[in-house]
């Protein structure tokens, strides 16, 4: 059950960094100092690859499967 938990939560977290990215244009045009955007884009990353995400289409499949 552990796992289940672990593998949602990379999933959402997964997705909450793709939706930040999303908007990462638009945050482009109203900042200030785009150096200090660009240097929050890059720690995003960072902390992306700290946590060893994978994107949704690489999970695997066996958390898709439903127990009848």
């Amino acid at each position: 059950m552990c796992v289940l938990y672990c593998v949602c939560f990379r999933c959402l977290l997964w997705h909450c960094y793709s939706l930040w990215f999303i908007h990462l244009p638009s945050y482009m045009k109203t900042v200030h100092s785009k150096t200090k955007a660009l240097r929050a884009a890059f720690d995003v990353l960072l902390c992306m690859q700290a946590a060893k995400l994978q994107p949704p289409d690489e999970v695997d499949e066996m958390f898709f499967e439903v127990n009848i």
